[in-house]
Formats: structure tokens, C-alpha cells, sequence
């Protein structure tokens, strides 16, 4: 953003802006799960967080490569707030302690050696995590210590893997956009179906969300020009 991030405590009828460095930090910011006045941000090559709503702001991370800022959004699980994520490149990076301390939990090698563009934390499954990576989505049932391919039903080489989002109505049931359109899973990310086909929606794929009654909303977006 570079103009810093302001706060709405009345329903967007006035803002204010946030202190410290707050004043530079990126847009990606995360609220904590179980405390609304705690959030997550990163700046260049440092993750901050905020105990009071971000009038103050406390470097907790450092280590990642500023080339990759705009993947390194902090994701909280629903169901344990002790538990982040980020992801940033080919690594991911995980803290059990409310981001008090962090470990690198995938580095680069093994089956998932591509680069990883999103991470996603399971708001149903206790300790089940998704991560999107070149070769397709993997997933993890134990906090991130072990990962398994689970991309049964998709396509394969030359696609893009972009997003994950969980449909709140009815547990299992995900949808996964690609390059080639919309996946749709009833099994946890088991098995995959083409449920919409829209091959080269622009450069970033296709945003999709799920409302609370499980319907799903795709914005579709094309290159200038």
C-alpha cells in the first residue's frame, strides 16, 4: 500500500491510522483468531505483530527474501490461534506460539520442491493444512510436519495453482481455482472435479470466495488490453 493502513472501530463511518510502523507496512495483515485486537503484517524481510489493534507495532520474524513480499500474508487457524503460517517461495515457515518462535517446516526439497504460492490452514480439521505449490496442492493432517500430494482429478503439468478457499456450509466440500478454471472437492482435497471451466483469466487467477450459505462467488478478470 505504502500509505499505511487505517482502522474503522464504527462500521467504516470514520477511520483513523495506525502508529508505528504501521505507517509502511504492506497490506498483507492477518487478525488474529482468537483475539481481535492482535495482528499480523509483514514489512520487507520482517514479520510484525500488534497486541492492541495497531496503534503499536514489535518485529517477531526475520528471514525471509523481499523478492517474495506479496506471498507472505501470516494465516491463523480458526480452531488454535497458538498456530501461523507463512509461505514465501519455495519455504514455509510455522509458529506453534502465537508467533513467539518459528521453524522452517518445508525448505525446498522433497516432493513439494516447487514454488509455493499459498498456504492454507483447514478451519474444520484440527492440524490439516493445504499448501498450493507448482506441482499442485499437497496436504498436511499434522500441523505441516508431513505432506502428501492430493491432487486426484486435476490437471497436470503447465497449470497454475492459485487459490483455496472452504466452503462454511458443508465440511470437506473445497473449491480450487487454476489456470484452467474452478476445482471443486467433496472429500477434503482427496479427489478433484472440474466444476467451471474459464482457461486464462488473467495473470493471477480467478478470486472466488464461499458465503456462509455456501454459495460461490468467481471474479473474472482479464489482461489489460
Amino acid at each position: 500500500v505504502g500509505r499505511g493502513f487505517f482502522r474503522s472501530s464504527t462500521n467504516g463511518d470514520s477511520w483513523v491510522s495506525g502508529g508505528g510502523v504501521a505507517s509502511i507496512i504492506s497490506c498483507l495483515l492477518t487478525v488474529d483468531a482468537g483475539d481481535p485486537a492482535r495482528l499480523y503484517s509483514r514489512l520487507g524481510d520482517w514479520l510484525y505483530r500488534s497486541s492492541d489493534g495497531g496503534d503499536s507495532w514489535v518485529p517477531m520474524f526475520a528471514g525471509f527474501h523481499t523478492f517474495h513480499t506479496y506471498l507472505a500474508q501470516v494465516v491463523v487457524a480458526a480452531s488454535d490461534p497458538r498456530f501461523l503460517l507463512v509461505a514465501d517461495g519455495s519455504k514455509i515457515y510455522r509458529s506453534r506460539t502465537r508467533g513467539d518462535s518459528w521453524e522452517t517446516i518445508w525448505s525446498g526439497d522433497g516432493p513439494m520442491s516447487g514454488w509455493i504460492t499459498r498456504v492454507v490452514i483447514d478451519p474444520v480439521t484440527p492440524g490439516r493444512v493445504f499448501a498450493l505449490a507448482s506441482e499442485g496442492p499437497f496436504r498436511s493432517d499434522d500441523f505441516g510436519a508431513t505432506w502428501t500430494p492430493t491432487g486426484a482429478g486435476l490437471p497436470g503439468v503447465g497449470t497454475n495453482f492459485f487459490d483455496l478457499v472452504f466452503d462454511p456450509a458443508v465440511p470437506g466440500r473445497i473449491y480450487l481455482s487454476t489456470s484452467l478454471g474452478i476445482h471443486r472437492s467433496f472429500d477434503g482435497g482427496a479427489s478433484w472435479q472440474l466444476a467451471l471451466s474459464r482457461p486464462s483469466l488473467g495473470t493471477g487467477g480467478p478470486p472466488i470466495c464461499v458465503g456462509p450459505d455456501g454459495a460461490v462467488f468467481l471474479l473474472e478478470t482479464y489482461p489489460a488490453g
